[in-house]
């Protein structure tokens, strides 16, 4: 689908962690649920599956959204477990599978609507030299974006949470 002409209200859906969700996705019927909202693409913030360079693991995503994939965008940002995209390029099924809008990996921004969307790799956060290139890029990327859009900026890691990473939470997972 190609992103519409203008500046118009858009609905788009955001998931992630998918690979967490053992079938909870079909048996809760969860895309009749997203796609009464009439949304014009997805937004997924990474870990398709639990290690994205073993090839195996892929099917099982693409089955978890077939209801979905033929028709609608599902734009993702590369999260920890999709594997690095600087080493082991031969198994990097995330980037194999996945044509990203703009520049692509490891950082990329497109318009849609409304809607100016940003998503960030999880590997573009985990050095300095890599945090202050993504600053520079997101610095200029959003100054270009203008003032009539949302500007949303998507990673894997949130930048905070008060779940089960929170300071307080006793229900942390050992």
């Amino acid at each position: 689908r190609t992103a519409p002409a203008g500046i118009r209200p858009t609905t788009f859906v955001a998931v992630g962690d998918s690979r967490r969700w053992n079938g909870h996705w079909e048996r809760s019927k969860m895309s009749d649920h997203c796609l009464q909202w009439k949304p014009e693409f997805f937004m997924n913030n990474g870990d398709l599956v639990l290690r994205g360079h073993e090839y195996n693991l892929w099917p099982e995503h693409f089955q978890r959204f077939a209801d979905i994939n033929g028709s609608y965008m599902m734009v993702t940002a590369r999260g920890n477990h999709e594997g690095s995209m600087y080493s082991d390029r031969d198994n990097d099924w995330f980037a194999k599978y996945h044509e990203l809008p703009d520049e692509g990996e490891p950082r990329l921004s497109f318009d849609w609507g409304n809607i100016h969307m940003v998503l960030l790799s999880y590997e573009d956060v985990g050095s300095p030299a890599r945090i202050a290139a993504t600053a520079e890029w997101l610095d200029r990327d959003l100054a270009e974006a203008g003032k009539d859009r949302w500007n949303i900026v998507v990673q894997h890691f949130p930048i905070y949470c008060a779940g089960y990473d929170g300071p307080e939470d006793s229900r942390k997972e050992v």
